[in-house]
């Protein structure tokens, strides 16, 4: 699954089990593919987009937020760069940081929504739209009967007039 961005350089396929850690108690996750900048990640329950997380192999801590989720799989730009040759040959630590680590527990998930909640916010927008569209429907169909009697009753006047005015004539 792509996300429209062209990848910045080829992917390396590994199979790496992991701890994932992201946002409740830790899980069990597998690294499918890596490169610097990123991975792809399997696990039971991914974690929503723009949720930052944290992946550890083997002791060492991998941490990132989370670029798309799909079903059991999601895309995970990592916060440092990582040396993909060690990962895959298994020497598993990150290269030193240039810059300070955030800490997971006080970082709130940038624009992370369960995919339920968008598909609500999504019924609740679309009724607001049939509402206001059965509405304007409404009044509209109102303003056209009311303008078909007030031709009927305006013609029902003319005849009504002539009639009286026709047998005031005839007396």
């Amino acid at each position: 699954m792509t996300t429209g961005k062209q990848r910045r350089e080829a992917r390396t396929k590994v199979l790496i089990r992991a701890r994932l850690r992201a946002g409740g108690p830790d899980h069990d996750a597998c690294v499918m593919d890596a490169s610097s900048h990123g991975m792809l990640v399997t696990c039971a329950r991914p974690p929503a987009r723009g949720e930052y997380v944290e992946l550890r192999i083997a002791g060492d801590s991998y941490v990132g937020h989370v670029e798309w989720a799909g079903e059991r799989r999601f895309g995970l730009t990592l916060y440092d760069p990582i040396d993909v040759t060690r990962l895959a040959s298994g020497d598993y630590a990150p290269r030193p940081r240039a810059r300070a680590m955030p800490v997971l527990a006080s970082v709130a998930p940038v624009h992370a929504h369960r995919p339920d909640e968008d598909a609500e916010r999504a019924r609740q927008w679309g009724r607001r739209i049939e509402f206001g569209f059965v509405a304007g429907a409404s009044m509209a169909a109102s303003l056209l009967v009311a303008q078909i009697v007030a031709d009927q009753l305006q013609v029902f006047q003319t005849v009504t007039t002539a009639i009286a005015t026709g047998n005031a004539h005839a007396h």
